[in-house]
């Protein structure tokens, strides 16, 4: 499709979005015309993407046990202490192992939705896009890329040192393509330890430089250009969140929208088409066992969307007891808060496109946290499609009260 003004990446995210729901709602009862801006090719991969969310549904597997229940029992624990871990385990029963490669759903006693795996939800064509675009973060990943951490399992700052963790990335001559380093893009980011929502917020380092500071920087405008090449890939990446979990792509909406009106930030949001706060580019990195701990909460999904790779790459959530084929094209949606994950190594290369909300940038501007995903709730299109419309309606008001 012809790039559009920046100034639309938002207005075209709201078309896409509602043509989702209506597609959705329309099913295979009548068609459903697209939006006049929005390209036949990108219409068949919004298609695509309902059809395996579709799947997913259709093929449910529950857990013996309440995610509320479990999430109370996890309490601050990142996954470092093993010995509790298996404690957990043996109080909330996983089911596995199980293998997993088909479009799946895991829910709970409760019809909580848990783990959304959609294998084959994006194009060949749309993987070889975003390949080609991670090419304008070499400097960006080179000023993020990984260190030499000693004592690494029992150093007290390790949750946030392994990510850069040299022993955990390919190695260096093996990363022609896509580089190594962990990269988080904000248009309203806080600084570690001070996530609280009292504390202020700012556009992440690795976008743009702080307010009245000379830049940006080489990298930072890599950065930029990539989310501005990756307009497409923000609107499918919302699309999955809207249809298996419409509060939450309501609720983050509306906080890029009165994030929009703070000067620091609004030129940022010019190019954001991605219905979260924080989008992290990981290259060429395995992860171990570990809890997103600044990712929301237990009613909040993030969503792991994986290009490259080989076929024996492995998304893993002990806790669940599921194995999932990590191949590429697949985007994996679950509480990365609550639940245990880590992906195994790949001979090839590989690059992660990681999107999650935190919610105390949610609270600054007094929204709540949405209710846990069910596939009932979502299923209610219409009533959704009018839910976005007035939260939308209400975030645009130049006072807006609770």
């Amino acid at each position: 499709m012809a790039s559009p003004s920046p100034t639309t990446y938002l207005a075209l995210l709201d078309n896409v979005v509602d043509f989702a729901l209506r597609l959705a709602e329309a099913g295979d009862r009548f068609p459903v015309a697209p939006p006049p801006d929005v390209a036949p090719e990108l219409v068949a991969e919004v298609r695509q993407i309902l059809e395996r969310v579709r799947e997913a549904q259709n093929n449910r597997i529950t857990v013996p046990w309440d995610n509320r229940s479990y999430d109370v029992a996890v309490g601050g624990h990142e996954g470092r202490t093993w010995g509790f871990e298996i404690a957990l385990q043996e109080q909330f029963r996983p089911l596995g192992p199980i293998s997993i490669n088909q479009p799946t759903l895991f829910e709970d006693v409760k019809r909580q939705a848990l783990v959304y795996y959609l294998s084959d939800c994006i194009s060949e064509d749309r993987q070889a896009r975003i390949a080609d675009s991670i090419g304008v973060l070499a400097p960006t990943l080179r000023a993020n890329g990984p260190k030499v951490i000693r004592n690494l399992p029992g150093a007290p700052r390790s949750q946030a040192a392994w990510r850069n963790a040299e022993n955990l990335f390919l190695k260096s001559h093996q990363c022609d393509k896509f580089g190594r380093g962990n990269i988080s893009g904000s248009p309203a980011w806080q600084q570690q330890a001070k996530t609280g929502w009292t504390n202020s917020i700012h556009v992440s380092a690795d976008l743009a430089p702080p307010p009245g500071r000379r830049g940006p920087s080489a990298g930072q405008l890599g950065f930029q250009k990539f989310f501005a090449e990756n307009l497409e890939t923000g609107l499918l990446v919302s699309t999955a969140l809207v249809l298996t979990h419409p509060e939450q792509y309501a609720l983050t909406r509306a906080s890029l929208e009165r994030l929009s009106t703070i000067d620091h930030i609004s030129e940022r949001l010019l190019e954001w088409s991605f219905s979260f706060n924080v989008v992290t580019v990981i290259a060429n990195r395995q992860a171990p066992f570990h809890r997103d701990r600044s990712s929301g909460g237990s009613e909040w999904m993030e969503v792991l969307l994986t290009v490259g790779g080989d076929a024996e790459t492995v998304l893993e959530l002990p806790g669940i007891g599921a194995r999932f084929q990590y191949r590429s094209g697949t985007m994996a949606l679950f509480a990365g808060y609550t639940h245990l994950h880590g992906v195994s190594e790949s001979c090839a290369e590989r690059v992660c496109i990681a999107s999650y909300a935190r919610p105390s940038v949610q609270r600054l501007f007094r929204l709540h946290n949405p209710d846990p995903p069910t596939v009932a709730r979502s299923l209610h299109h219409n009533i959704w499609r009018q839910y976005i419309t007035d939260i939308l309606s209400w975030a645009r008001q130049p006072e807006f009260s609770t």
